[in-house]
């Protein structure tokens, strides 16, 4: 299943939409002035989805700010509330998936004890939850391991990783290779875009230095029943990125 990252103009998305029968993968719900006005905010998007003709959605989740393991309570409280926003307008559009990001710093967070204390957060928040599968998508991450982990440790069997090639190749001195073997079966979805290792270009696939074949195909093999949302810039990019996918036999 794929889908593409509302980057673009509503004419531009429609007419993706029209060419491709792509879903969207929505970023709004991410802005924490939206979720201030969640009501309107959703009663819009709603709207929006039916101009463009979109018949699957994912969410992107809040992360500006956003602390899971915060050693502040009250820093934890904000972040849960803001999650929970978004996963009741996900419910709410009848979104399939909502991604959230790891929120990990490096220098910043010490990795002794982080993959369990986010555990601990999303075993809390997960509880009672079954409506949307819930992705935790590496940023700044620069080892797979510690995201892994923390899938390992948390029991809800809606919980997965999303792998955002871009990411691991930019901000991470690990091969993009070892994040697909690291993270394996505990992938539920992926972000993908290229650049070449020195900025977040968020390119059409094969136009950065990412070994597209391979990491696509391993993705492939080891996580058959993920989805992928398309993150460029452009409607061109985004369709190029969509002609790669298929001839790689992702649909």
């Amino acid at each position: 299943m794929i889908s593409f990252s509302d980057l673009l103009t509503a004419e531009e998305m429609k007419l993706a939409v029209e060419q491709t029968g792509m879903g969207v993968e929505s970023i709004d719900f991410s802005i924490t002035d939206n979720l201030d006005n969640l009501e309107q905010t959703i009663i819009d998007y709603r709207a929006r989805m039916e101009y463009m003709g979109a018949l699957r959605l994912f969410l992107h989740g809040p992360f500006l700010d956003m602390s899971p393991v915060s050693f502040d309570s009250q820093i934890r409280r904000v972040t849960e509330y803001r999650f929970e926003q978004a996963y009741e307008a996900g419910v709410r559009l009848g979104a399939e998936k909502i991604v959230f990001h790891t929120s990990y710093i490096p220098i910043f967070w010490f990795p002794y004890g982080w993959p369990e204390r986010m555990a601990e957060f999303w075993n809390r928040f997960l509880e009672g939850k079954d409506q949307m599968q819930v992705l935790f998508e590496n940023v700044y991450d620069p080892d797979p391991a510690l995201v892994a982990k923390t899938a390992e440790l948390v029991e809800s069997p809606h919980f997965k990783l999303c792998l955002d090639i871009g990411h691991a190749n930019h901000y991470s001195n690990v091969p993009v290779m070892d994040w697909v073997n690291c993270f394996g079966s505990h992938i539920g979805h992926v972000h993908v875009h290229d650049n070449d290792g020195t900025k977040d270009a968020h390119l059409a696939l094969g136009a950065g230095n990412i070994p597209v074949t391979e990491v696509l195909t391993a993705i492939k093999n080891v996580a058959p029943e993920a989805s992928y949302t398309i993150e460029c810039n452009t409607l061109a990019d985004v369709l190029t990125s969509h002609q790669v996918l298929l001839d790689l036999g992702i649909k």
